[in-house]
């Protein structure tokens, strides 16, 4: 057996919600900055993402490992295949600049 890909298939609206997440989160954290200089943030004047997302395979495909019953216990297996599925880590960056007043 071969695995040639693993696919949340959700994974692009997660990325989308990620990084509205993170946009906000943004606004809170420049508000907060600006509040000691007696300023206040104005509209965005620049936003962006970091796209890291890579589809291509090394070595092992992260998140999966499936491994014969033969591999483990050698002659002694039964036909079950033993899979140990790891967690799929989701992660964005944006990077957003605001105008203060």
């Amino acid at each position: 057996m071969n695995i040639e890909k693993t696919e949340y298939s959700k994974g692009a609206d997660l990325l989308l919600e990620l990084k509205s997440i993170a946009v906000e989160k943004s606004k809170i954290t420049a508000q907060r900055l600006a509040k000691p200089l007696n300023q206040k943030i104005g509209k965005a004047i620049y936003i962006s993402d970091v796209n890291t997302v890579s589809n291509a395979l090394q070595g092992q495909v992260p998140g999966v490992r499936i491994r014969g019953m033969a591999s483990l216990y050698g002659s002694k297996a039964e036909n079950p295949i033993y899979t140990e599925f790891q967690k799929v880590k989701f992660e964005v960056q944006v990077n957003v600049k605001y105008q203060l007043e």
